[in-house]
């Protein structure tokens, strides 16, 4: 308590001594104030240890200039003080605080849209935009965030076909008496291949809205979101499921399509499509005009190709179509075709056509009449 006549005083010391004797004490602190907290901040006298004890004095004061023109007597006023106290240990205990603000209403109307785009280079980008609508309720305003959580649930099935298919295999040994069958069982018709997480990945959101990315395309995904207080209550979960579908966009087909007859080959140019996940191009190939019965060429990432390895004077059509990295397809081009040539001039050396000019070439000679 301060003193009664406070006009006559500028300011509070406090003493403190690890005894109970005055000859061991410091000052700790010093101020116009009517408390003082001692702890481990304290710098003249900082208290780290549970348990450590501490003797107290204080007395007023009044400062002229920077010098005390007097002092009061201690309070208590003697070298031996009966003020102490020791530092408790810091583990505070909250048994006893309830919370009471009743419970979380889950958010509602969870829409789950995928938002998968493609990165410069033309990578597929999977991701999900998921979006809800807030918690509503008498305890809506001790929200402190959303609790985002997701994994794969995809699961896949691989076919061994019917029981049918089993596999007997009989071994006779020369005698009916030694003949042997030996069955192969193959489990069930059908296997599950489990393709989903056991594991939840979780985030924090402060919105009603939030794109989770990362993902695999052509997977299940479920979505699940719930509410948090500040004091850590949370609502029940709402969940949602969806299948990502990944790239769907097919890129155009190759344009200005030409096809050039050479000596047992034909060369097709073409300009690609620009599309920035252009993979490859396919080139089907038939001896008739008919391209639900033409097979595979080859196919490329260039612009041009050459079929080679055809006979002479061969007629072939072919039909071309884009594909990119997630193996969309374009439209099959219309049909373009090139015959082979046949031999000529240009296909012989430079020396085999001179010993034609000079007209004995392999016992040909010239003939004046026939």
């Amino acid at each position: 308590v301060a003193p009664s006549n406070s006009e006559q005083f500028t300011e509070i010391s406090v003493f403190a001594s690890p005894s109970s004797a005055w000859a061991s004490a410091v000052k700790i602190g010093q101020g116009r104030m009517t408390s003082f907290l001692h702890d481990a901040s304290t710098e003249a006298d900082p208290l780290t240890t549970a348990g450590t004890t501490r003797y107290y004095w204080v007395r007023a004061q009044r400062y002229t200039g920077t010098d005390a023109s007097s002092v009061s007597v201690r309070n208590p006023n003697n070298d031996t003080s009966t003020i102490t106290a020791s530092v408790g240990t810091n583990d505070p205990n909250f048994s006893d605080v309830v919370d009471n603000i009743g419970t979380l209403n889950a958010p509602t109307n969870l829409v789950l849209t995928e938002t998968t785009t493609l990165s410069n280079d033309g990578t597929v980008l999977p991701a999900i935009l998921a979006q809800w609508t807030a918690s509503a309720g008498s305890t809506a305003s001790y929200l402190s965030y959303y609790n985002v959580e997701y994994k794969k649930t995809s699961t896949n099935q691989i076919d061994y076909g019917g029981v049918a298919d089993a596999y007997t295999s009989t071994l006779d040994y020369g005698s009916v008496a030694t003949t042997a069958t030996t069955e192969y069982d193959y489990g069930s018709v059908t296997e599950t291949v489990p393709g989903a997480s056991t594991v939840w990945s979780a985030f924090a959101s402060g919105d009603v809205a939030t794109t989770i990315a990362g993902l695999d395309p052509l997977e299940e995904y479920t979505v699940r979101v719930r509410g948090v207080t500040r004091t850590g209550t949370v609502s029940s979960y709402l969940e949602g499921t969806i299948t990502l579908q990944g790239d769907q966009t097919a890129p155009g087909p190759p344009t200005s399509v030409t096809a050039t007859g050479e000596f047992q080959q034909i060369e097709l140019n073409f300009t690609l499509p620009s599309a920035g996940d252009f993979d490859r191009v396919q080139i089907l190939m038939n001896t008739v005009d008919n391209r639900a019965t033409a097979t595979l060429a080859m196919e490329t990432r260039n612009n041009n190709a050459v079929i080679a390895g055809l006979p002479n004077d061969a007629l072939r059509y072919f039909w071309l179509r884009a594909l990119d990295r997630s193996d969309n397809a374009s439209n099959y081009t219309t049909v373009v075709s090139a015959t082979t040539i046949k031999i000529g001039m240009s296909d012989f050396t430079q020396a085999v056509v001179d010993e034609f000019a000079a007209g004995n070439a392999f016992g040909i000679e010239p003939v004046s009449s026939l």
